[in-house]
């Protein structure tokens, strides 16, 4: 039986949620008008969690999803199931409360070289036909350019097919010396996988002759994904799970793999009412929650869709954004806002993509590389929990290699802030990036700036030709890291921010 309620939103209310995909249309104010049903939504491509929180401390939270209709003033939420209502004193005070019941943070951090050091990510460099020397290739262009090594991730094309857990040894004659080789450059390896397994191959009748599939009429479940159609793994059934975990330690054991990218996994890819181990794996959501928290069995892991898994240990990447400036075309003018909204709904080890926009459609299209976007996405990037290259932007243009460079130095000074703000997170599940209003300020707004900790507040400029920005300073003394001019805070301040400058202030008293 579905339950349901109308909340009517008070003047100044503004309402955000754990629906990462619509994240261009939050807040959700008096003046709204939006309709969205995460129960079941083809179009659920990032993290989803079913909550709301408010400016004013107000709470949603349906275990079982909601559908949500935002007109006149009103949010009506329907639900299969329970809807969780309430108030809290104030914002923190309601995600607290959220935090604790839903999502519990269980202490166990990822790996902390991951919030410090970049990642590189093969996709957008070397696209699906990538071999080995392609690999170590890339890793070499890193280092030859001044960059610092850090996490390689090994992207689509190192298996012969998909699902397959094991290096082509075509393309991959000698991973363990690939790795070994990457290692030498200071870098740590990752490997894209997914639930998916092409129909007919080896491991496909394997699995199918073991129970290990996901089901439809007693068949397998053939799933239409981006790259074709494949049969799932049902990540619901513990020998499966069991079966992939040991492909992965194989990986792991002998070749000096320390890391996956878990991707696919999106409700949208499945349907509701398949054949699973559980009974969980009746609905969509159900299965994305199983593969979520397997992924979380590898903590530092990469996954960039899944349901109600918030609070587990692994880096959240916000879904492929296209090299472009608007958020209503998932551009770059909204990686804050969807950081920051994940960062609030349990998902607070998040990724803003990899800079520049990792659309491989817009390879594909020959779309002309934007100076301007890429160095402004790159300095938005810097104080993000992580950052991912793919594209080598550095290698553009003079200008833009000298912008991330100057970017990953203002990183590492603040690599021991970072580590702490993650072990933070870990323990008592407080997000590493959150918004000014975070403890009570009144400002409130999700879209373009946000605070690292306590201590830094960052500012980045999402608009094309700004040359100067206005701030927002909480209360406290601040300083404006660029120049070193200090600022009362309390109120909106205008800086200057050419291009090459990142507006970022850091916290020197509380009064």
């Amino acid at each position: 039986m579905n339950a349901s309620m109308e909340i009517r939103i008070e003047k100044n209310e503004s309402w955000y949620g754990g629906l990462i995909d619509f994240s261009s249309l939050m807040p959700f104010t008096d003046r709204s008008e939006a309709e969205i049903d995460i129960t079941y939504n083809k179009s659920l491509y990032n993290q989803t969690n079913p909550m709301l929180i408010s400016s004013s401390g107000r709470y949603v939270f349906a275990e079982k999803y909601f559908a949500l209709k935002v007109s006149g003033g009103v949010m009506k939420i329907t639900s299969p199931g329970n809807i969780d209502f309430g108030k809290k004193p104030s914002f923190r005070e309601a995600y607290e409360y959220l935090k604790e019941k839903y999502f519990p943070f269980n202490g166990s951090c990822p790996y902390k070289k991951l919030f410090t050091a970049p990642q590189y990510c093969t996709w957008m460099a070397l696209g699906e036909k990538q071999t080995q020397a392609d690999v170590i290739g890339f890793a070499e262009r890193v280092v030859r350019a001044g960059l610092t090594p850090g996490l390689i991730v090994i992207d689509d094309s190192w298996t012969d097919y998909v699902g397959q857990y094991a290096f082509s040894s075509a393309r991959f004659p000698d991973p363990k010396g690939m790795c070994d080789r990457l290692k030498e450059l200071g870098f740590f390896v990752s490997l894209w996988v997914t639930p998916y397994v092409s129909p007919d191959s080896e491991v496909f009748r394997e699995l199918a002759r073991k129970g290990f599939l996901i089901r439809k009429n007693g068949e397998a479940f053939i799933a239409h994904w981006w790259k074709g159609y494949s049969a799932c793994i049902d990540f619901t059934n513990p020998s499966a799970r069991e079966w992939v975990s040991e492909k992965i330690n194989i990986l792991k054991e002998k070749y000096g793999v320390e890391f996956m990218k878990f991707d696919g996994g999106d409700p949208r890819i499945y349907e509701d009412g398949l054949e699973a181990f559980s009974p969980e794996g009746m609905t969509a959501h159900g299965l994305s929650e199983a593969y979520g928290a397997f992924a979380s069995e590898y903590p530092g892991s990469e996954i960039r869709s899944t349901s109600k898994c918030g609070g587990l240990p692994v880096i959240s990447r916000i879904a492929d954004r296209y090299h472009c400036w608007e958020d209503l075309k998932n551009g770059f003018s909204g990686i804050v806002k969807r950081a920051i909204v994940m960062s609030v709904s349990g998902y607070p080890y998040c990724c803003p993509d990899m800079v520049g926009g990792g659309q491989y459609e817009d390879m594909e299209n020959g779309l002309k590389e934007d100076e301007e976007l890429n160095i402004r996405y790159m300095e938005a990037a810097t104080f993000m929990p992580c950052i991912q290259f793919s594209k080598p932007i550095w290698e553009f243009t003079e200008r833009t290699g000298e912008v991330v460079r100057k970017m990953l130095r203002i990183r590492e000074k603040y690599a021991a802030y970072l580590e702490e703000l993650a072990e933070n997170c870990a323990k008592k599940g407080e997000p590493i990036i959150r918004p000014v209003a975070f403890d009570g300020e009144e400002y409130f707004s999700f879209e373009d700036e946000f605070l690292l900790g306590d201590k830094i507040l960052a500012a980045p400029v999402m608009q094309k030709g700004a040359a100067e920005r206005e701030v927002y300073l909480p209360k406290g003394a601040w300083e404006y890291a660029p120049d070193g001019k200090r600022f009362d805070g309390g109120r909106i301040v205008t800086v200057s921010a050419p291009l090459d400058t990142l507006p970022y202030f850091i916290k020197i008293s509380e009064e």
